[in-house]
């Protein structure tokens, strides 16, 4: 059923693309005689999902950065996390340093 009702926008889609005979041949493989003309069409489908699509995203972003808001951490002098979050980065940019390069032939 999905198919028989997308087979029209598809049709009239590559009409008006001018793409011709792939319209014939949509219609052909169908086994209908006509399309009727659709009130909306392929484009107009994609450019409510784009629209639609966006304000979700935008609304996403806005629900996550709320919530980013609410677990920022207040920096408690007391609290050694502070202190211990230093010393990773701190071995992180050692390690880095200290990045043991692949032997390759000729290097001693």
């Amino acid at each position: 059923r999905k198919r028989r009702e997308l087979l029209p926008l598809i049709y009239h889609h590559l009409l008006r693309a001018g793409y011709v005979r792939a319209a014939r041949e949509v219609k052909e493989q169908s086994g209908q005689k006509c399309f009727l003309a659709q009130p909306v069409t392929l484009l107009d489908i994609y450019t409510h999902w784009q629209q639609t699509s966006e304000l979700g995203r935008k609304r996403k972003a806005e629900e996550d950065a709320a919530l980013q808001a609410k677990k920022t951490r207040v920096s408690d002098p007391i609290s050694t996390s502070e202190s211990s979050e230093e010393e990773e980065e701190a071995e992180a940019e050692t390690a880095k340093a200290n990045k043991v390069l692949p032997c390759c032939p000729g290097w001693s």
